[in-house]
């Protein structure tokens, strides 16, 4: 699969300079999106990608994706329910200060390719529980700090020698029945125009330009069609659905006509996960739970109002249309779309350049690791041979019962490893010369907010905030693990643009430039014919 750089790069000016930063957290387990019957049964894992493109040091797009894998782990995921990878498209900005022409509609487009390429395995090898996280300490006193600065510390390096903890990680790498599942992918979007999204003050700038509700949609139509007809990422499409709470029919089939032809119907009416025409069933059991999101918020208010059982999905979209996001005659659209993915239509064990957890019998993993893996039932009683020839424990009684205690299901390995430990098993973070960064939530966040915090109001202040990002994150990534080899970027990666910007014009004027909803059609100036080949934001 195509690098993100190189997809990028294949729609950027050519022979202009950008930097591309691509942080991911590391993925955890997450509480399930549909709170049904099913869910019980349920395993939802969570994983935020973050992206943003920089030109002359100066931020000018960003985007934020949430990547959801959900598995049904009935029978130890021996069942015929096939694998979810949603993505949940949270935002997309741009600052307008980028000094060149650059077309946001296809540079979007393919960050979307990368992600639904992307392997579900990438996301279920290894990940966070945390229900198996330690926290019974989580906020240690100064003095307790100080304390255990002092008890470590070596007198004659003149440095603190602090043991390392130990983290559990769950795979799914061994699991041999999900090999061969059916890999369903679903991408979930909410507009609504806004001024700024993820770049404060940018609104200010001449160059930037603001959709309005209308023409927001329909660029966002216009992107993911795309994709959508597209059969190197779909294979085959289940369904792709608009709704825009207060419209009448009539009214939302005028954004998707257009793409729909008499032999072939690819947009449908409809919401998300009510597809069925049923709207008799309760919105609780039906509507997804998404970061930031006004559909959840609702939800929460109707447990507030106690009214959380009563309302079904067909009331829910009449009482949501009248919610803030949804008054003042806003065109606010939700848009879901579901298929196969060409990448992977199901779901095979990734070949990795280090050692495949899959492949490892427990006494693989417990000489070559020195860590403990449980599988199944975790009634293992077989410990790690140490170097000093002495058969201990690798873990605790208190760990063990917690596992047996909430019947930690089947067909998942729990190791407990070391971060040095990391690399040997193919677990990677922190990695800060990779395409893509991988890092802790926390950490992704601390990022996220300083980037969300600061000014781009004008070029120089960008470039300030470039300058603060790029240090911090060399900081938060350990940089001087790598700063040996030159050769080596930082996290922002350079690329030079390879695309050919070129507008057909059948006048003796230049195009000017104009909004995605006129550069969907053609447009007359007087007796003068305007084509532009492609949409720009």
């Amino acid at each position: 699969m195509p690098s993100l750089n190189e997809r990028l790069s294949s729609v950027l000016p050519k022979d202009e300079t950008f930097k591309v930063l691509h942080l991911q957290s590391f993925p955890r387990k997450a509480p399930n999106i549909l709170k049904d019957n099913a869910s019980k049964n349920t395993l939802t894992i969570k994983s935020l990608h973050w992206i943003n493109l920089v030109q002359d040091n100066v931020m000018i797009f960003g985007m934020e994706v949430y990547v959801y894998i959900i598995l049904n782990q009935a029978n130890n995921f021996d069942n015929p329910q096939p694998i979810t990878k949603l993505l949940y498209i949270s935002k997309v900005d741009s600052t307008g200060l980028n000094t060149t022409k650059i077309k946001f509609t296809l540079v979007s487009q393919e960050v979307l390719r990368h992600l639904i390429g992307i392997n579900v395995t990438h996301y279920t090898d290894h990940f966070l529980d945390p229900s198996l996280i330690d926290d019974s300490d989580p906020q240690p006193t100064v003095r307790k700090r100080l304390r255990d600065l002092a008890a470590h510390y070596d007198h004659h390096t003149k440095s603190y020698d602090l043991p390392e903890k130990d983290i559990t990680v769950c795979s799914l790498a061994s699991n041999t029945h999900l090999i061969g599942k059916p890999v369903v992918v679903e991408i979930s979007l909410f507009t609504r125009a806004e001024k700024q999204y993820l770049f404060p003050y940018s609104y200010r700038n001449l160059n930037k330009h603001v959709l309005s509700d209308r023409d927001l949609l329909s660029w966002w139509l216009y992107l993911l069609n795309k994709l959508v007809v597209d059969n190197t990422v779909f294979s085959k499409l289940i369904h792709s659905t608009l709704t825009i709470p207060g419209e009448d029919k009539m009214a939302i089939d005028r954004f998707i006509h257009k793409y729909n032809t008499p032999g072939k119907k690819v947009w449908g009416l409809g919401g998300i996960y009510d597809d069925q025409g049923d709207k008799s069933q309760l919105a609780v059991f039906q509507i997804p739970l998404f970061p930031d999101d006004p559909k959840g918020r609702f939800l929460e208010h109707l447990v507030t109002e106690n009214r959380i059982k009563k309302v079904s999905t067909g009331q829910f979209w009449s009482e949501l249309a009248v919610r803030q996001e949804f008054r003042l005659s806003n065109i606010v659209g939700i848009i879901h779309i579901k298929g196969l993915s060409s990448g992977q239509e199901t779901f095979q064990p990734r070949q990795n350049e280090y050692q495949d957890i899959a492949n490892l019998n427990a006494n693989d993993v417990f000489n070559d690791l020195g860590t403990v893996i449980v599988n199944g039932d975790h009634s293992t009683n077989k410990y790690p041979q140490k170097s000093t020839g002495v058969n201990e424990p690798p873990i605790d009684k208190d760990y063990q019962a917690t596992l047996n205690n909430n019947k930690y299901p089947q067909g998942i390995t729990v190791l407990k490893l070391k971060i040095s430990e990391f690399a040997t098993s193919g677990i990677k973070i922190n990695n800060f010369t990779d395409d893509m960064i991988i890092l802790t939530n926390k950490r992704l966040k601390y990022l996220k907010d300083l980037i969300t915090s600061e000014e781009y109001d004008s070029s120089e202040s960008a470039r300030e905030s470039f300058k603060n990002l790029d240090y911090l994150l060399a900081k938060s990534c350990r940089y001087q693990y790598a700063q040996n080899n030159k050769n080596l970027q930082k996290g922002f990666k350079k690329m030079c643009g390879k695309m050919e910007y070129s507008e057909r014009v059948q006048s003796d004027k230049k195009s000017i430039e104009v909004s995605p909803v006129q550069q969907l059609s053609t447009m007359k100036k007087g007796k003068k014919r305007v084509i532009l080949t492609s949409v720009q934001q």
